[in-house]
């Protein structure tokens, strides 16, 4: 899609149903509708997209860990094609920059292009693990955050009635502390990437 054509609000991978981001926003398409899907459960027409900014589809982690692995594999490649059409200028500049192979004395550049290429490139599943792990640690923090406001409240205002065995809160208080269980469970349930409820949750 050219700077010059005007997006006609329809993303790529139509047939599939997914998270784009359209004016730095994500929006989920609905790939058996062709429609649209805000934030607050809105259906939306293609044509209402018609012409705003379209940056893509939201990246899975698998897509990162993916990307992140062709990266690393193109850099080994670009350090050893470096070695391989100046070897003089290579074996000198490999020999500063030894974060990737360390320069032993008497290397050849053969056998500094063979170790560069032989660098263990990360494992794509690996690391889109790692990032799901990350984000769930996220979500959990961010749940706790709503938790301690609950308790901080409760603390607060909240009055045990022995009678009951209920804690009762004044004006709105049970709306409020009820609100802010589900707002904890409902952050905990999101998928890592697209925002959508994971299997099970709430």
């Amino acid at each position: 899609m050219s700077a010059a054509t005007p997006w006609d609000g329809v993303p790529l991978r139509a047939d599939v149903d997914g998270w784009h981001v359209v004016d730095g926003q994500p929006f989920g398409w609905i790939a058996s509708l062709q429609n649209w899907k805000d934030h607050a459960g809105r259906f939306l027409s293609a044509k209402v997209f018609a012409g705003r900014v379209y940056a893509g589809p939201v990246r899975t982690d698998a897509d990162l860990g993916a990307a992140s692995a062709a990266g690393a594999l193109a850099m080994r490649e670009a350090c050893a094609q470096v070695v391989e059409d100046n070897p003089v200028a290579g074996m000198a500049w490999s020999t500063q920059h030894e974060r990737l192979v360390k320069v032993t004395p008497g290397m050849t550049p053969h056998e500094l292009i063979a170790a560069t290429r032989a660098l263990p490139i990360p494992d794509a599943p690996a690391l889109a693990t790692a990032l799901e792990q990350a984000r769930r640690e996220e979500r959990e923090a961010c749940a706790r955050i709503v938790e301690a406001r609950a308790a901080a409240y409760d603390n607060e205002h909240g009055i045990y009635d022995h009678s009951t065995g209920v804690t009762e809160y004044p004006g709105n208080g049970d709306e409020w502390m009820e609100e802010w269980g589900s707002i904890a469970g409902t952050i905990r349930a999101r998928t890592p990437t697209t925002g959508e409820q994971a299997e099970g949750g709430a």
